[in-house]
């Protein structure tokens, strides 16, 4: 819509420079279509990045969501990492007592 705007301001203004007659009207009427271009420029592309910003918050909500959770389960798997030695260790020592019970049987 801003390209065809600008393009009837521009063909009116070249109107009004080549007719001299009543000249004052068109070129005001030139002038007042340029304007509303601008405006209905600068009103669109406010819309869009409005749009895009919430995009782009409701994108940043999700992955910080996202985020937490793989944080969890890392904490969580890590907590088992360090766990399991220790675990491993006592295994070790039940299976060296089950071994002493059957030798002494």
């Amino acid at each position: 819509m801003r390209i065809i705007l600008s393009k009837c301001f521009t063909s009116m203004v070249t109107q009004a420079i080549r007719s001299k007659k009543s000249m004052s009207d068109e070129l005001l009427i030139a002038i007042i279509s340029g304007f509303v271009a601008i405006i209905s420029g600068f009103t669109s592309s406010f819309i869009g990045s409005s749009k895009a910003i919430g995009y782009v918050e409701k994108s940043q909500a999700v992955f910080d969501t996202k985020l937490e959770e793989l944080t969890r389960e890392v904490r969580e798997h890590n907590n088992f990492a360090k766990r399991m030695p220790v675990v491993e260790e006592q295994v070790k020592i039940i299976n060296h007592r089950i071994n002493n019970l059957e030798k002494y049987r």
